[in-house]
């Protein structure tokens, strides 16, 4: 197989338990056997989608500074501005071609997790930029929801009662990074075409693309 099965999402909703259960399947035996997947007809409204990439769009638009007042390693847990210069922990990483943002489920402050230093949950950091939290908070909302679908299907596929993963996902660490990657004219090292090989924390990776090059 040359590129990863596409799975439509049209009957994930279904009330029809037959085909929820063909769905639940097709997806289980592509995650066993690709480890990868495409999906469409998920229901996240295009119009969201464009609004969140035209957020993303502006910001990294803006001159150095600005982003740079919302670094992440100013920040008291894993959110905010991940520069070009950032380097991750990985042994095959020369330099990277991208800059981020990273947000995630936005808690208060006074969140007992939060408060004993779990870096990876509390409040999210949120550039003072018209449109930009109202927008990306709902991509946000919806993306969470899907993956929370998803995971309805895997538990389906894999024969376990409904919520036999789900309902451990009462406060996730899940994660929106909205990337910036330069183009190759712009790359200043050959080996810095991406990130160093790496696996992603929770259970799963939702990525959304409108150019090649990222499967």
């Amino acid at each position: 197989m040359d590129q990863p099965p596409l799975i439509s999402l049209s009957v994930l909703h279904s009330e029809d338990l037959d085909q929820y259960q063909r769905l639940c399947n097709e997806i289980g035996v592509a995650a066993r056997e690709f480890g990868f997947l495409r999906i469409c007809d998920h229901g996240i409204d295009l119009k969201l989608i464009e609004a969140t990439y035209a957020c993303a769009e502006r910001f990294f638009r803006m001159p150095d500074a600005f982003k740079r007042s919302y670094y992440i390693g100013n920040s008291s847990n894993h959110r905010g501005y991940v520069p070009f210069t950032e380097k991750g922990d990985y042994p095959d990483e020369v330099s990277r071609n991208y800059e981020a943002f990273d947000l995630g489920l936005d808690l208060p402050i006074t969140d007992r997790h939060y408060l004993v230093g779990n870096r990876l949950l509390g409040p999210n950091v949120w550039p003072d930029m018209s449109e930009f939290r109202g927008t990306v908070s709902e991509y946000y909302r919806q993306i969470s929801a899907l993956g929370r679908l998803l995971c309805e299907c895997l538990e389906a596929y894999l024969g376990l009662r409904t919520g036999s993963i789900t309902s451990q996902m009462s406060k996730p660490i899940s994660q929106l990074r909205l990337l910036h990657y330069v183009r190759n004219s712009d790359l200043r090292d050959h080996r810095s075409v991406n990130m160093g090989a790496h696996t992603d924390y929770e259970c799963l990776t939702l990525l959304h693309t409108r150019n090649e090059g990222l499967l």
